[in-house]
């Protein structure tokens, strides 16, 4: 059997949401793996830039297309504000 650490940790009595969103959770999964999901969630969103994003975003698609559970496909990046509407923001001005 794999060691394991364990950590405790406490719900006011005034948080009902969070310990009735809990006890919803438990149904689907159990809280250790939800909580260790949230975590590497957030080691994630901590150490990563769009460079690797990318390069993993790259990775994963070889891999997929590699096993033929994906398809070929382009991704298009539009920019957030469209040229036409720089314009008229900047004819505000």
């Amino acid at each position: 059997m794999a060691n394991t650490s364990r950590y405790t940790f406490s719900i006011s009595h005034s948080d009902h949401d969070i310990f009735s969103f809990l006890e919803n959770k438990r149904k689907t999964t159990s809280i250790s793996s939800y909580i260790r999901n949230l975590i590497r969630k957030d080691m994630g969103q901590a150490g990563l830039n769009e460079e690797q994003f990318e390069d993993m975003y790259q990775y994963l698609l070889r891999r997929l297309q590699e096993t033929g559970t994906a398809v070929s496909f382009e991704v298009v990046r539009k920019p957030i504000v469209e040229d036409e509407d720089k314009d008229m923001i900047m004819n505000l001005f």
